[in-house]
């Protein structure tokens, strides 16, 4: 599951603000490997599990434990079931390598070989092709919350593709779109490769089961949770540009149809087996597809083509029982067959009828097969024009009279949205809704021209052989109730009929709502809707003469401009836009990249690579790579050519035992060096740790193993943390791993507090803040190796030269006491101050507090309080150190021991301040003075 990191302490913070100032990471090397070409077939039905496979699920991640799993609901929302959770665990732990965004290349001719080796296949395509190709994410970058790492450069995600096919695709969501209104093909050198709508896009049947199963294996490994649903709340991750949470694929249905009807085929398998060969892990959505249905609570289908025969029938079928089977897929006719012996297994899938049109007869979207003829032309929005291929139908033409006057139409071409005046066959017409009636009007009418409305202007809204009407008070009408008499106010399509012989219209209840618009001439002549049972029976007109609106004919006169421009791989908008306001809209094809090659030749250690970069959008990709050139030479133990150091007798070094950057300074909490690797070292070796040996003149030699803390998720931290004597001394910092019992040895480095803030402070002397730490730090080792004689024939200040006044040149004022309140069965007899590392006020107590929990906070912020039962056990005395960060010597600390929530000590207010006021004129006085200066400089520092 996505792990939410801790962060840690505010001292690495102020780690982290120091290096990003004055240090430069070093960059990861990717591990080499070995790599072969891909043997499968595209669609030759792979009948069994390859070796890699059947070893790659042991333990309790067989399929028969996994499969056993409580598999969830069908809410792509929800992941939190066992089964989402043992198989995204085991693609996670796996993965034991990650690929560059750039390297994906490299990878693909091994990955997506074409015969072992004669070209790559091109998704969509499905075939070779010398077009120019583009990194496919296939789950789209703007629906996730990666860009180009993590599930971003993932091989069992990306695929290579033709750059004006990937462009094609774009975003949009994967469906079922062929036969719709609207929809149209996309064709690459006479290849139908995608169709489309404005918002779905639909793959050939031969791909199909691949996009499904890399959605599938992208929603789970990634924990990407808007597979088939929208979700509320995209997270937009560290490695993301944009997340706007949309779906990839229209429904759960449409996601197993296509792993239904495209199985996996022994190039998937293959693929999957070169993939787990580079990165440590599978797809096991295609070694079992079964999981597919099983992880959304959903039966698997009864004869399903599966490697692992789990879901299915497939287990021998008939036939010759010796056979090892090749099994190709089943078709729409035929069974799924033994392209060896001939068996057959299952039963065939069936056609996937698309409906006829008016340009071919009910056609199989999946083997092309046809049934019937063609069917009549559409024309839903009765423009006179096919919807499907355009013909016209004949011209819907207005009726002939000056505008602004109302014409009888003849026709039910000419019945088109405007404005009318209905008249029934008695003389009137609806007026407005008034009360649950039509009022009715009587307008004058003279030859096929209305001369007088009498207000009954009604607004008819026409969509196909449905209009809705709406009174000139935009009140639309709709019947009370669907099949009794009445009308009231409310949104409604009536269907018309048009009388060719009369040239009148009827308006009728959609469906079965049995009712029509008529007038009762007994009641006023008032129009509403009665039963079709009621009109037929007499003396309620229905059928109505409606005069239309006769509007100035306006020319378009388009002015085209290009509204987004294109890109190399993204379609650009050209508009055009009438005065009047019309606009439509042509797509500009992409421009296409165009790369530079830059050629980095290669070393004694480094292979070379040529680098292409398109000079348009900057996109860059690495290929043509070249073996290094041989060993090194090394002259007086450093290598001629690249400079690497001649290894030492000892343990077997390793080269990727490196840090990520030299020995950096803590100075917050404490005065330490620290360092960083990858976290990845971590599952490596069995053992990693750091020695770090520190020469004191006066104590010799000391060695401290250091363990890594996790930090930030992918990196691991190794501190050292330095007396405040020992700023001079120099520290050795060696990386070692263990694995099988053998002792690797990595990178070192060799410095000390003081050549590290030497180093720092040039590079940060504009910034005076960074300066005064560094230089007030150095002061306060040199004040307590003066006072305590300790090495001080040499001091860490002694080089400072032009830094030195850079420092706090006064003596900080010391003003504040300590207080308490209250009293407790637990009396505080001393209370002083120890520097070592860290800052400590150290509280003795008459004996044994180990029953109490010690609480101390600055604020808000907890302390860090630790029992020392050793210091002052010759007089019968505990002690409690509690930690005080350099920042904080000028704040309070709140202090008592508890027993559970009641306290058993005065609540005390103490600070270093308070503590070490009286013996600025002591013996100690310098320690004293230098102390605070450092830790007003860390508090001004922090404090912004």
């Amino acid at each position: 599951m996505k792990t939410i990191l801790k962060r840690i302490s505010s001292g690495l913070l102020v780690l982290i603000m120091v290096l990003s100032l004055v240090l430069t990471v070093l960059p990861v090397k990717t591990q080499a490997v070995s790599l072969t070409y891909n043997t499968g077939t595209r669609h030759d039905y792979n009948a069994v599990l390859s070796d890699q496979a059947l070893a790659y699920y042991t333990g309790n991640n067989t399929w028969d434990k996994l499969s056993q799993l409580e598999g969830g609901t069908e809410d792509c929302l929800d992941m939190s079931s066992d089964m989402f959770y043992a198989l995204n665990m085991l693609m996670t732990d796996t993965m034991e390598n990650s690929v560059s965004y750039s390297s994906l290349p490299d990878y693909w001719k091994y990955t997506d070989a074409s015969d072992g080796s004669s070209g790559t296949i091109w998704f969509y395509l499905d075939s070779t092709d010398s077009g120019a190709m583009s990194r496919e994410h296939v789950w789209p970058k703007s629906h996730a919350s990666f860009h180009e790492k993590d599930g971003g450069c993932d091989l069992h995600h990306l695929r290579p593709s033709i750059s004006n096919i990937n462009s094609s695709r774009g975003n949009l969501i994967m469906g079922n779109v062929q036969g719709t209104s609207g929809a149209k093909t996309y064709t690459y050198n006479g290849t139908d490769v995608l169709y489309r709508t404005s918002t779905l896009c639909e793959v050939n049947d031969n791909i199909k089961g691949d996009v499904a199963r890399i959605f599938l294996y992208v929603w789970c490994r990634w924990e990407e949770p808007n597979l088939f649903k929208d979700t509320p709340n995209p997270v937009i991750g560290a490695n993301d540009s944009a997340n706007d949470g949309g779906k990839v694929i229209e429904s759960l249905d449409t996601l197993l149809q296509w792993c239904e009807i495209d199985p996996v085929d022994s190039w998937e398998m293959s693929r999957n087996d070169k993939v787990q060969d580079v990165q440590g892990n599978r797809n096991v959505f295609i070694d079992y597809p079964e999981f597919a249905w099983l992880i959304f609570g959903r039966d698997v289908p009864s004869g399903y083509n599966t490697p692992s025969d789990n879901g299915g029938s497939a287990s021998g079928g008939s036939g010759s029982t010796s056979c090892t089977h090749s099994w190709r897929a089943a078709t729409c006719t035929a069974p799924m067959t033994c392209s060896k012996c001939g068996a057959t297994s299952g039963s065939a899938l069936g056609h996937t009828w698309v409906a006829a049109t008016c340009l071919s007869p009910k056609t199989c979207s999946v083997c092309k097969a046809t049934e019937g003829t063609t069917a009549a032309h559409t024309d839903k929005n009765s423009d006179d024009t096919c919807d499907v291929c355009g013909e016209d139908l004949g011209t819907s033409t207005p009726p002939v009279g000056e505008a602004g006057s109302y014409v009888l139409i003849t026709s039910a071409n000419q019945f088109t949205t405007g404005q009318y005046v209905m008249i029934a066959d008695k003389g009137y017409g609806p007026g407005v809704y008034s009360s649950g009636w039509l009022t009715a009007v009587r307008p004058t009418v003279s030859g096929n021209t209305v001369t007088d409305t009498m207000d009954a202007v009604w607004t008819l809204t026409v969509n196909g052989t449905s209009v809705v009407l709406t009174d000139s008070n935009g009140i639309t009408v709709k019947p009370k109730s669907g099949n009794t008499n009445g009308i009231q106010n409310g949104a409604y399509n009536w269907a018309w009929e048009f009388n060719t012989s009369e040239g009148t219209f009827i308006f009728k209840g959609i469906g079965s709502d049995t009712t029509t618009l008529a007038s009762n001439t007994g009641s006023g002549n008032q129009f509403r809707a009665y039963k079709n049972t009621t009109v037929a029976s007499g003396n309620y007109p229905y059928n109505f003469k409606l005069y239309k609106l006769v509007e100035e004919v306006h020319e378009h006169s388009y002015k085209e401009e290009v509204t987004t421009k294109p890109t190399c791989t993204t379609p650009g908008v050209k508009t055009f836009t009438c005065d009047c306001g019309e606009s439509y809209t042509e797509e500009i094809a992409a421009l296409g990249h165009s790369y530079k090659a830059v050629v980095t030749a290669p070393t004694c250690v480094d292979g070379g690579y040529t680098t292409y970069t398109c000079t348009a959008c900057g996109d860059k990709y690495v290929a043509d790579q070249t073996e290094p050139t041989g060993e090194h030479t090394y002259v007086d133990g450093v290598c001629s050519v690249c400079g690497a150091e001649e290894p030492v007798v000892g343990p077997e070094t390793a080269d990727d035992l490196v840090f990520l950057q030299a020995p950096s300074l803590s100075f917050q909490d404490y005065i330490g060096m620290q360092l960083l690797a990858n976290g990845s070292l971590a599952n490596t070796y069995d053992e990693l740790y750091v020695e770090a040996i520190q020469i004191d003149p006066v104590k010799g030699a000391t060695t401290t193993k250091l363990t890594g803390m996790p930090y930030y998720g992918v990196y691991l931290l190794f501190d050292q943390q330095i007396l405040s004597w020992s700023m001079a001394e120099e520290v050795t910092l060696t990386m070692y791993g263990v694995k099988d019992g053998v002792v690797y040895v990595g990178q070192s480095y060799t410095a000390s507090v003081e050549s590290l803030a030497l180093s720092m402070l040039p590079k940060n002397a504009s910034n005076a803040k960074v300066c005064r730490i560094l230089v007030d730090m150095l002061n306060y080792g040199a004040a307590v190796q003066t006072t305590f004689n300790h090495n001080a024939d040499y001091l860490p200040n002694t080089n400072l030269g032009e830094y030195a006044n850079m420092g706090t040149a006064t003596d900080p004022e010391m003003s504040a006491t300590n207080s308490s309140s209250g009293s407790g069965s637990v009396s505080i007899l001393q209370t002083s101050v120890s520097m070592q590392s860290k800052v400590e006020i150290q509280l003795a107590f008459t004996g044994d507090i180990s029953a109490y929990t010690a609480k101390a906070t600055i604020g808000s912020k907890e302390l860090t309080c630790v029992v020392d039962a050793d210091t002052y056990a010759a007089y019968g005395m505990t002690a409690i150190r509690i930690a005080i960060g350099a920042a904080n010597m000028r704040d309070t600390v709140t202090f008592a021991l508890y027993d559970g929530e009641t306290p058993v000590t005065a609540v005390q207010s103490i600070s270093v301040e308070a503590l070490v006021k009286n013996l600025t004129t002591s013996a100690q006085g310098n320690v004293i003075l230098a102390m605070m200066r450092y830790g007003d400089a860390v508090a001004a520092f922090a404090n912004g």
